[in-house]
């Protein structure tokens, strides 16, 4: 199951959206925090892998970079990794069809609060 959801610009590691699957109360603030690291770290050095899946305890970490977007999931371990990146490529679509043009103009993290509720329909489909 999809536990969270970040978007972050590639070129910098500016966060531009998160999700949470708000039926669960679990404490994913760590999973957070290694996911931001992972975004600096991406937009330093030479291009990054496009898609690319870290084990991290419980669960895993998936990303794709699409459009100088990266887009990164936390999904249990059992979670099948076809399914998590069939997850990302549907988000990749909604995300850019909504706001493709704006991403290298955002100014700081989570600029519209529309973008917070990254993909609410589409993580709903996927849980």
């Amino acid at each position: 199951m999809v536990k969270l959801t970040m978007l972050a610009r590639v070129a910098d590691g500016l966060p531009l959206a998160e999700g949470l699957d708000s039926d669960r109360q679990q404490d994913l603030e760590q999973y957070k925090q290694q996911a931001k690291t992972l975004f600096k770290k991406l937009s330093q050095g030479p291009p990054p892998p496009s898609r690319m899946s870290y084990e991290s305890g419980a669960f895993f970490l998936h990303y794709l970079i699409e459009g100088g977007v990266c887009y990164l999931t936390l999904c249990d371990r059992g979670y099948p990794k076809k399914l998590a990146y069939q997850y990302l490529e549907d988000l990749c679509k909604e995300f850019g069809a909504q706001n493709g043009g704006q991403v290298e103009t955002v100014a700081r993290p989570y600029a519209r609060s529309e973008e917070r509720r990254v993909g609410k329909e589409c993580r709903s489909r996927w849980s």
